[in-house]
């Protein structure tokens, strides 16, 4: 097996160092489910996390308030791009989000 590069052992052990928070961070998503465009605590848990961790976070793009870009480093390098849906879908999935959607109607603009 090849020997990982002084890199990739670093950004293991940083993976390794902030799994517990992103961990609670998914746990807490999951326990509190939003409906779509209404994910305002989702959002601000993830948001403020990537700004915790060093990213610059743009809120409220294209006048959604839920919707946030973050970016890290400069644009001389590798580019990644992660998109996540995380509303909740009234009817179906946990027990959570169907007791969710029973209190509050999804709006849609």
């Amino acid at each position: 097996m090849p020997e990982l590069s002084q890199e990739k052992l670093q950004l293991l052990d940083e993976i390794k160092n902030l799994s517990p928070q992103m961990r609670e961070i998914a746990s807490a998503i999951f326990a509190e489910p939003e409906l779509g465009y209404q994910e305002f605590k989702s959002s601000a848990r993830l948001a403020d996390f990537l700004e915790a961790n060093g990213f610059h976070v743009e809120r409220g793009l294209l006048g959604m308030p839920t919707a946030f870009h973050a970016s890290f480093g400069s644009d001389d390098g590798p580019q990644v791009a992660f998109l996540a849906e995380f509303d909740a879908l009234p009817g179906l999935g946990t027990p959570a989000a169907t007791i969710c959607s029973a209190r509050r109607p999804a709006a849609r603009p």
